[in-house]
């Protein structure tokens, strides 16, 4: 359970460190190669967590037979890790069409 937990939060930091990394990066061209490469591997994390997410919604009491505070607990985490995981696919998907804008907005604000 303890492991699971720690894969689930470690993935939902990624999943912040993306959107972060999509207005810091992409306003400077000498590391848009690099972004490519951070982005792609991104985007597997984020493929891979939305499977976890259904396995371990599939099977949570099947495999892991657990107690139900237990069940009670993982459902929570799940909830809160799809909340995520729609809120930061939505940014995502914002920036990806207005990223240069939306980054020098933010860098702009941040100066002030």
């Amino acid at each position: 359970m303890k492991f699971q937990k720690k894969w689930l939060y470690l993935s939902i930091v990624f999943i912040a460190v993306k959107t972060q990394a999509c207005c810091y990066f992409s306003c400077d061209p000498q590391v848009s190669k690099a972004f490519s490469k951070i982005d792609s591997y991104l985007n597997t994390t984020y493929t891979n967590l939305e499977k976890e997410l259904k396995t371990y919604e599939n099977n949570v009491n099947d495999d892991l037979k657990l107690t139900s505070d237990e069940v009670n607990e993982l459902n929570k985490l799940l909830t809160r890790a799809k909340i995520y995981l729609l809120k930061n696919k939505q940014i995502t998907f914002n920036l990806s069409k207005y990223q240069k804008s939306i980054a020098l907005n933010i860098l702009k604000q941040k100066d002030n």
